[in-house]
């Protein structure tokens, strides 16, 4: 409360500014990495659908807390809050809609509402507040990709340009067919293409030798048990008419590079936004994806290269202190005397040059550890924190020739006759610190030490008790 409040809210009306619109002159919003992991199954042919998607859901969940990956069940009011967040935009809002799910209704019903509207145009889908959402497809991948490199796609750490400054969300659709029947059919395959490929009509089908060894391949790792998959991936910006443009080029510039080719889903938008959505793609969607050219074959391996499961890091979540931002726009915190790794090493050095901000920072730190009721002793050489330690209640001392600092105040001095073994400590301190500051550089002989100690022990019998 208090003053850790009024800095928290303030903390947060400027970061609530960066949600829809740069805090810079150079693209940087705000934003809150999430990632949804849906699975849905038909119940005609699966009688046990109910079971085997629990199971499912269970396995991710332990693997994923295998990784020190913390998740949540997505109840109907969750599902119901993300949906309205993505179909009906509100720039003034600063928190998720808790919806509340009526179990007596469809919940298609529920998302309704008389007040939003969505209007579909050739290159886009007309949301509320002045938002337009554009979805794009990947017509090609790269030849060679890491699941690591999926972090790139967020946008550059370092070069502004290559970073959006607009809500996007990205999407991996997959469909896993029967097994039996896709194995067999790449068989099928890789028996007529390979046998062509060493024959004369190589000569004129120019990719045939290629397409000879990825079948090859293909069969090869679907007897190591991988599954051959069909998938949609979509990238869907967010963004009012007049920015969209830049945000199109920016989106380019960030995947073109890396080997992507994608391509804006004009005439198309609306179920390419909606195939986004958590169990909106069933298989006869899917099937009209496949048609129209927007999905691939490939094998299950790869998909999980090319899945977006990553974001940014959000730091000491299990006790927050300082709240810093990330790179791509993350909030995320950072706690010193959080590192279990560490074994409770919380030594921290604060570097960079001359007007960075390191002073600035520390205050920062010095603010949020009182905030979540810490103490603090502070040597300011400067008074860099003197207005900060009067705003928050804190004595600022100043030290300077006339200042005399006993050391005898740090020792409880009664009793030392008592407490043999107590004086003995006491009693050593003040010889190796008197040695110190008598002789700073060579250390000094017994002789010396012996007049040391005995001058000590004479000041302990006069003020000790």
């Amino acid at each position: 409360g208090g003053v850790y409040k009024d800095l928290a809210d303030k903390r947060v009306d400027y970061l609530n500014n960066g949600r829809w619109k740069s805090l810079f002159p150079s693209p940087f919003v705000t934003r809150d990495f999430e990632i949804y992991i849906s699975a849905s199954l038909s119940m005609k042919n699966n009688k046990n659908a109910e079971k085997i998607l629990t199971n499912l859901r269970e396995t991710f969940v332990s693997n994923l807390k295998n990784v020190s990956i913390a998740t949540t069940n997505v109840e109907p009011n969750n599902l119901l809050s993300f949906l309205d967040e993505v179909l009906c935009p509100n720039k003034a809002k600063t928190h998720k809609s808790e919806l509340r799910w009526d179990p007596l209704n469809p919940i298609n019903i529920q998302l309704s509402d008389s007040e939003s509207t969505l209007n579909v145009d050739k290159e886009h889908v007309e949301l509320a507040d002045d938002v337009i959402a554009k979805s794009f497809s990947v017509k090609s991948y790269p030849e060679i990709w890491g699941g690591w490199e999926m972090i790139n796609l967020l946008g550059s750490e370092y070069r502004d340009s290559l970073r959006l400054s607009c809500p996007f969300m990205t999407s991996l659709t997959i469909h896993v067919p029967n097994f039996n029947k896709s194995k067999s059919k790449a068989v099928v395959r890789d028996q007529v293409l390979e046998p062509r490929s060493r024959g004369g009509l190589a000569r004129f089908w120019q990719n045939v030798g290629n397409m000879a060894k990825d079948w090859k391949y293909v069969v090869e790792h679907l007897n190591k048990g991988h599954r051959l998959v069909s998938s949609k991936f979509t990238i869907t910006l967010f963004a009012s008419k007049e920015e969209m443009s830049a945000e199109e080029e920016r989106l380019k510039a960030i995947y073109v590079p890396k080997g992507w080719s994608i391509k804006g889903d004009n005439y198309f938008h609306l179920p390419s936004f909606l195939s986004s959505l958590p169990f909106y793609t069933n298989e006869k969607r899917f099937e009209t994806f496949k048609q129209l050219g927007k999905t691939r074959t490939m094998l299950s391996w790869t998909c999980a290269n090319i899945a977006p499961l990553q974001g940014e890091f959000k730091g000491a979540l299990a006790e927050p202190c300082v709240m810093l931002i990330g790179k791509r726009g993350q909030p995320l915190y950072w706690n010193p005397y959080y590192s279990p790794e560490a074994g409770g090493n919380y030594n921290v050095v604060v570097t960079g040059k001359s007007g960075s901000g390191k002073s600035v920072f520390m205050q920062d730190l010095a603010a949020s550890i009182r905030g979540v009721g810490g103490q603090l002793f502070i040597i300011d050489n400067g008074e860099s924190f003197k207005n900060s330690s009067a705003m928050q209640g804190g004595k600022f001392i100043k030290i300077d020739k006339e200042t005399c600092i006993s050391p005898f105040t740090m020792f409880d001095l009664n009793n030392l006759k008592d407490d043999l073994d107590y004086r003995r400590d006491v009693l050593n301190f003040f010889t190796c610190l008197i040695s110190q500051i008598c002789r700073p550089i060579n250390p000094i002989n017994e002789d010396e030490r012996a007049l040391i100690t005995l001058a000590s022990e004479k000041v302990l019998d006069k003020h000790g008790k």
